[in-house]
């Protein structure tokens, strides 16, 4: 449940990038400031799945290769965009 989630966010976060209806300079600013928000949102993913596992009898799923690949690309983007966002570009 959790990968189609991300890639419906992405893809709706570029849809209105491309749309106009969103600028990428206010996104990457919404980015630098709210990412942890996405880790937080993937930790209660993470969980519904393993306590929906967990009452239907099966093994939970674990995090994957590409989880924590995706997960060390988001913290390491996350904190850039913040340490830029800080910067004095004027």
């Amino acid at each position: 449940m959790t990968g189609p989630v991300i890639l419906i966010v992405i893809g709706l976060i570029f849809l209105l990038g491309n749309l106009h209806l969103i600028s990428w300079g206010k996104l990457g600013m919404w980015f630098a400031h709210y990412w942890p928000l996405l880790l937080i949102l993937w930790g209660v993913l993470k969980l519904v799945e393993h306590y929906q596992a967990k009452q239907e009898g099966v093994r939970p799923p674990g995090i994957g290769a590409g989880g924590v690949v995706l997960l060390i690309f988001l913290v390491i983007a996350g904190l850039t965009a913040s340490q830029f966002n800080r910067g004095n570009w004027n």
